[in-house]
Formats: C-alpha cells, sequence, structure tokens
C-alpha cells in the first residue's frame, strides 16, 4: 500500500501514460495509454535512459500511431524512426512482431503472456510489462530497478545474472503480485522506486516508503549504531555497511576495442557532392544501417602506421595504406574502375572519433576522397542511387536524425574538414588578390 500509495502521488509524468504532452510553443496535447504505446515504451527504454526516450516515443506514435499502421512500413522506416537509439535490433522486433499481431491477432496485442512471447523481441519482463501495465493483468516483472529493490528490501545475496538470482527475485515478484489489487499500479510503483529512490548508487533511503521493510536497510542502520558507539566485533564487521552493494554485481569484462576506417567519397556532379553510403547486413550489430564505407583493422601494425605516416597529409605511405585498406569496395562498387582518384585524399584523421557500445568500444579514423567519372557516361543515376546495398546520395541532404549515433559524430567531422577547406580557399583567394 506504501508503494502504490507513493507511485500514485509522486509518479513521473510521462507520455505513455497518457499524461501531457506540451510542445515548445506551450500548446499541451496527450496520446491515449495503450497496450501499443506501453510495448514500444518497453522496448525503446531497454538499455536507455527515459529523457533520451521521450522525444523519440512521441515521434515514432506520431508516425505509427497503431499496429496497423507499424505492420505496414518499410524496414527502412523503421530504422529511419529509431535511429540514434541504439540497439537496432529492437525495431526490427517491433516490426516483425508488429505483422505477426495483425496475420494471427487481427491487429489486437494480446492480453496474456503465452501469446505475447510468441511475438519476436518479447521475452518474459516485456510480456509482463505489457500484460500487467495495460490489462491489469497479474503478471510478473523484472528489470534492472525492480531486481535492485528486492533485492536489497528481501537481502538476496546471489550476483546478478545468475540462475539463482533470476529465479529468487521473479519469484519474489510473483508471489508480491498476486497480493495487488493493481498489478498496473504496483509494477509501475516498483520500477518507478528503483529508478527515483532506489538508485544503484546513493540511494535515498530517507524517502523510501518501504525502507522499514527492507532488510538491507536495517541491517546497514544496525551495523552503524554499533560503529557509532566505537564496539569491535568480527559479527558486526560482516554486516552490510551500504545499502548500494546490493546487488551483487558480476565483474564485467571491458568492451572490446575496434579500429575502423571510414572513408568518405565525394563525387562532383551537378553541383552536387554525391558520397556512397552503404548498408550493413541484416544481422549483428547495427543490422542494416547506412554507414560510409567502413572496414574494420585487424592488424595493430596497420594501424601504427597509419598514426605515424598521416601527419603529413601528402605522405606516399599513407596514401598507398589508405588505399590498402579500401580494395574490398573495388570488388563490390567498382570504385577504382569506375571513378578516378583525384589526387590523395584531402583529409586523413591522426586521431580516431570514439564511439561507445556496451560491448566495443570503436575508434574511427576518417578519410575523405574526391573522385570523378572516368566516362561521360558513367554519372550515377536513379536507379543506382536506390540500391538495396549502397547508395549515392548528396552529402549536403543527408539528414543526420536519421543516422546511427556514431555516423553523426563522422557527418559532423567531415562537414568541419569541408568547411575548412572552403575557408582555406577563400583565404588564398584574398592573399592573391591583396
Amino acid at each position: 500500500l506504501f508503494l502504490m500509495y507513493r507511485y500514485q502521488i509522486n509518479r513521473r509524468k510521462l507520455p505513455w501514460r497518457g499524461d501531457p504532452i506540451v510542445s515548445d510553443e506551450g500548446t499541451s496535447r496527450t496520446i491515449q495509454s495503450s497496450a501499443y504505446g506501453t510495448w514500444v515504451s518497453e522496448l525503446m527504454l531497454q538499455q536507455t535512459r527515459v529523457e533520451t526516450v521521450i522525444p523519440y516515443w512521441i515521434r515514432w506514435m506520431d508516425r505509427f500511431p497503431n499496429v496497423n499502421s507499424l505492420s505496414e512500413a518499410s524496414s527502412d522506416e523503421v530504422n529511419t524512426m529509431w535511429a540514434g537509439l541504439g540497439y537496432y535490433r529492437r525495431a526490427q522486433s517491433l516490426l516483425q512482431a508488429s505483422k505477426q499481431i495483425v496475420i494471427e491477432f487481427n491487429g489486437i496485442i494480446p492480453d496474456n503472456t503465452t501469446d505475447l512471447l510468441k511475438l519476436p523481441g518479447i521475452g518474459p519482463y516485456t510480456a509482463g510489462a505489457i500484460a500487467s501495465i495495460a490489462y491489469n493483468k497479474h503478471e510478473a516483472i523484472v528489470d534492472g530497478n525492480v531486481n535492485r529493490v528486492l533485492s536489497r528490501v528481501f537481502c538476496i545475496g546471489h550476483t546478478l545474472g545468475t540462475k539463482e538470482m533470476d529465479k529468487s527475485i521473479w519469484q519474489i515478484s510473483k508471489d508480491l503480485v498476486l497480493t495487488s489489487n493493481s498489478p498496473s499500479d504496483f509494477n509501475q510503483g516498483l520500477m518507478e522506486l528503483g529508478a527515483t529512490v532506489c538508485k544503484n548508487a546513493q540511494p535515498d533511503c530517507s524517502n523510501c516508503p518501504i525502507s522499514k521493510y527492507c532488510m538491507i536497510n536495517q541491517l546497514v542502520e544496525y551495523r552503524n549504531s554499533f560503529v557509532s558507539d566505537n564496539l569491535n566485533n568480527e559479527l558486526i564487521d560482516k554486516l552490510p555497511s551500504d545499502v548500494a552493494i546490493y546487488p551483487v554485481k558480476s565483474v564485467k569484462s571491458p568492451p572490446k576495442a575496434m579500429l575502423l576506417c571510414v572513408t568518405v567519397y565525394l563525387l562532383i556532379q551537378s553541383n552536387e557532392k554525391m558520397t556512397l553510403m552503404v548498408k550493413r547486413k541484416n544481422s549483428g550489430l547495427l543490422a542494416n544501417q547506412w554507414e560510409f564505407p567502413t572496414v574494420l583493422i585487424d592488424d595493430s601494425d596497420l594501424v601504427d602506421k597509419w598514426t605515424k605516416n598521416v601527419n603529413e597529409s601528402k605522405d606516399k605511405n599513407s596514401y598507398t595504406l589508405f588505399k590498402d585498406f579500401h580494395t574490398k569496395f573495388d570488388d563490390i562498387y567498382n570504385i577504382t574502375n569506375r571513378f578516378n582518384l583525384i589526387d590523395e585524399p584531402i583529409y586523413l584523421s591522426t586521431n580516431p572519433i570514439k564511439h561507445i557500445f556496451s560491448h566495443q568500444v570503436h575508434y574511427m579514423y576518417i578519410s575523405i576522397q574526391y573522385i570523378n567519372n572516368k566516362t561521360i557516361d558513367n554519372k550515377i543515376n536513379t536507379t543506382e542511387s536506390e540500391s538495396n546495398d549502397h547508395k549515392w546520395i548528396d552529402i549536403n541532404t543527408i539528414n543526420a536524425n536519421h543516422l546511427t549515433s556514431g555516423c553523426k559524430k563522422i557527418l559532423k567531422q567531415i562537414n568541419n574538414q569541408l568547411n575548412l577547406q572552403v575557408n582555406n580557399k577563400k583565404d588564398k583567394k584574398r592573399k592573391l588578390g591583396n
């Protein structure tokens, strides 16, 4: 009761809960809470902060307001709306599941976990969240927030991510939700408590409505009472000194460093700067996302040569190295067969762009290379620009909002270098004029 009362009084105002959306101009509107909106929000919130998700969720719901409209979208449309959120498999799961819901459930999202678990991208947590939050069913949910709250309240010492921990937390969550008259408010209240009060670091126990029922909090206070009295005891020393010690975390391996070479080909055609974009494979990291031609550098010696030699932009070794990295693109896109490389790259980065994923860190070295057609008849045509695996597009028309976060960083550096080149040319003209 204390938990639900606090949730009803102090809960965060979020658009997927049907709360008002206020525009920059001050106008207000609402998007009615629904099973579909709950589903979309839960997938977006996986590994992503609430503040980041809110504008994405609003744009998504405006573009795809229901299951039927989403089911009719293309893979590229979905990726475009998702761009910047990361973990793009979630977006494709939404698309695939929407098609299945239309076919098997007449466009109505199931209200039970049995059917929900049949859908792509929906596991026990998401199924429980949709069933309990949207349909008020007595279904348990366990996310990071719930893990943290329950492990502290019930003093569960198993390590996060282990079978023992999962089994214990899920069972407790199931038992608790069965006692509630409002599973929707109870589950949301539990998650809300973990997100706003029972935080990972520096939990605010003084403002927690269930702190007096929290075993870890009681043990910490018990230990502190002895410490304040300057009493030393081996048993006392074994008691937890901080609530934040729970849940017990496993030791994670550091993310793997990946060195990448990214080339931006620029083709001047009809007053446009056409650049080549390629589509990643349909599985794995950043599946089906568009990017500038990229090569994984798996030889540390090559990296050393690159950083050593590109300090001089006209260094022949750098130029040779640059071409070596991109031999594979000739086989796919016929770069050197169809186009002339104009001089050497106008830019070779010495300091890579750093982009962090949960399990990888990408260090991206950038090169910019002007090219031109070998023959007059070799112009880029509309059909080719709409190919399934690659496209030529005017770099000035690229919408950064439709790119992955890593690609946005690359585009920003490209634009900075092209602007610098323009300014340098203007300076030279001024000097010649004087």
